[in-house]
């Protein structure tokens, strides 16, 4: 792959990881309580985050290993950055505004933060099915 994309995987991985951690202010302060919120939410927040922002940069590290055209390569980095985005804000979305989003209705924040997460999701797919595809070995390689 080349090292275009796989800066756009670590940069992109740092900056959502970046908003993990910064979550862990509101977590904190809704578990000392001296916030309102769901501990829960925060937590996920929190969490979720460094999680997604690190999926990022691991599939930058094993990126140039891949067996992939140069357009699934794009479309492999582009689906797994929108989808961990998407995720990003549908999270924090969550925390803020006390909503789950697991199914579209109720009110305007449960609605969005569903189609954030639902734009999440398929980013991930995506991107994870691209890697799966790009990691198997080449139909020429001998075992």
């Amino acid at each position: 792959m080349e090292p275009r994309a796989t800066r756009q995987l670590t940069f992109h991985g740092a900056v959502v990881t970046l908003v993990g951690l910064l979550a862990g202010i509101p977590y904190a302060m809704v578990a000392t309580e001296r916030m309102p919120g769901s501990e829960r939410a925060w937590r996920f927040a929190h969490a979720g985050n460094i999680l997604g922002g690190l999926v990022l940069i691991a599939v930058a590290g094993v990126a140039d290993r891949l067996d992939l055209v140069p357009a699934r390569r794009s479309l492999l980095v582009w689906s797994l950055v929108l989808g961990a985005y998407a995720d990003a804000l549908g999270i924090i979305a969550a925390a803020t505004f006390d909503v789950r989003g697991l199914i579209p209705g109720g009110s305007l924040a449960n609605t969005v933060v569903y189609v954030l997460l639902a734009i999440g999701a398929a980013g991930a797919l995506a991107g994870m099915a691209l890697l799966a595809l790009g990691a198997r070995a080449p139909r020429d390689e001998t075992r």
